[in-house]
């Protein structure tokens, strides 16, 4: 794109100051900013291989500014935002024990720079998403206690911004943030009545941030996942029809967003799940037909993102469901050579994940062991 290709030239000219005086701090802090701006447009393209090497280069410069003065707050601060950077992009690779260590580094930074100065209500903050990001992986390794431990502590941050500045819109998403993750680990505990309420507090507050800035991509697309949070309670407590008002209004968001930038992997990637959902909805009233076709039009976004980089665990994760619900809807048809065929590609992806080391989580661990059972190791 041609973000990437002006990032790329700037990062050449700061390369070739940098390496003129190895000594310069500024030189050297300016190419570490370089390196993250392209390793975000290549983790937006979905190229995570690439993101990885070019985070870890910002790191080191970074790890060794730091290391150069230990009392420089700015430093410290940058240092954390490069292991968070590099804590992403392995848990998106499936990595989530690397991605752990890695936010618990940049973590121990923020809460000692946060202990240091509580007035700075950037530190604050920057603690928060750090606790969401740590509470995201705790999660996703079913310890559901130190997970809340950490969602808690995010909140309890962000409802203390949120309410000294309502006016702050960056506030006020980080509150509806932390009110969805509550809503996450309620639901993995089997409360959809208190999930049902945290995803609507948070919802209350996309919307209204929505509509203050229709122009505003992150907070559209925010509405977007909210709507589709609470549309699964709702189908799931038997509400088709409140449902699906939610999930459509999801899919209008995801569909303007997609088609504005098709470059932007994040936006096709909820679009392929908000397609998913309106199969969701469709097979539970009992239109097949309509959710296979909802469940290709979702399989062929998947398909081709998982294709772009096959290290992507969440992407192959993505495929592997497509593959599965499009093989239980053949099932149901009695159709058996259409749901085997579909059954040995699911397997197939799966048998790579696992020979990759890539993290399988209880239902899609549980999934591969039936498929061995069915097609072998």
């Amino acid at each position: 794109t041609g973000a990437l290709q002006t990032y790329r030239e700037s990062l050449s000219i700061r390369q070739d100051l940098a390496s003129q005086d190895t000594t310069n701090d500024g030189r050297l802090q300016n190419l570490s900013v370089s390196l993250d701006r392209v390793g975000d447009v290549l983790c937006a393209q979905g190229d995570t291989t690439g993101a990885l090497q070019t985070y870890r280069e910002s790191l080191s410069i970074r790890q060794d500014l730091a290391s150069q003065d230990t009392t420089n707050t700015e430093r410290q601060r940058n240092l954390s935002v490069s292991l968070e950077r590099v804590g992403d992009v392995l848990r998106a690779q499936g990595d989530t024990t690397g991605a752990l260590q890695t936010y618990r580094k940049s973590l121990s930074i923020r809460q000692r720079l946060a202990s240091q100065d509580p007035t700075n209500t950037e530190w604050q903050r920057n603690l928060s998403i750090n606790h969401i990001t740590m509470g995201d992986v705790l999660l996703a390794h079913g310890d559901l206690t130190r997970a809340l431990e950490a969602y808690q502590e995010s909140f309890d941050i962000c409802q203390r911004l949120a309410s000294q500045d309502p006016t702050n819109g960056d506030w006020q998403r980080d509150l509806s943030v932390s009110q969805e993750r509550i809503g996450d680990l309620s639901l993995a505990h089997g409360d959809a009545t208190e999930a049902l309420q945290a995803y609507q507090d948070a919802q209350g507050i996309t919307e209204r941030l929505a509509l203050q800035d229709p122009t505003n991509v992150r907070w559209q697309r925010d509405l977007s996942v909210n709507h589709n949070k609470v549309g699964d309670i709702l189908l799931a407590q038997g509400d088709a029809t409140g449902a699906s008002q939610v999930y459509r209004e999801s899919l209008n968001i995801r569909q303007r967003l997609a088609s504005q930038d098709p470059t932007n992997a994040d936006w096709q990637r909820d679009l392929s799940f908000s397609q998913e959902r309106v199969g969701d909805l469709l097979l539970a009233i009992g239109d097949a037909t309509g959710a296979l076709q909802a469940y290709q039009e979702s399989f062929t976004v998947r398909e081709r993102l998982a294709s772009q980089d096959p290290t992507n665990a969440d992407w192959q994760k993505d495929l592997v469901v497509s593959y599965y619900k499009q093989a239980s809807i053949y099932h149901e048809n009695g159709d058996v050579v259409s749901e085997n065929e579909w059954n040995g590609k699911c397997h197939k992806t799966l048998r790579r994940m696992r020979d990759l080391g890539m993290h399988l989580d209880p239902p899609i661990a549980q999934l591969l062991a039936q498929l061995d059972q069915v097609f072998g190791r």
